[in-house]
């Protein structure tokens, strides 16, 4: 379950829906991706061009993968899941 706060919390709860909610494992992708940008902008100002190129890298792979995790239900929920309801 996706915890969510204020007014909303009852309702998603009911309904067993999550509107515009992240889950955890794309909130974890999205901050290991963050973590690699900011490492890649300090080796680049420090002049480690392949240790920068590698960090960006990784920070545009883990991006990726937290948005097709993001697309993935987002599609279904529109699709699949429908038919079923």
């Amino acid at each position: 379950m996706i915890p969510v706060a204020g007014r909303a919390a009852g309702r998603l709860r009911r309904n067993n829906v999550a509107l515009l909610a992240f889950s955890m494992e794309e909130t974890l992708k999205i901050k290991w991706a963050l973590v690699f940008l900011a490492v890649a902008l300090a080796a680049g100002v420090m002049g480690l061009s392949g240790l920068a190129g590698t960090c960006v890298d990784l920070a545009m792979f883990a991006l990726s993968l937290a948005f097709v995790i993001f697309l993935v239900p987002l599609v279904l929920g529109y699709t699949a899941f429908k038919k079923v309801a």
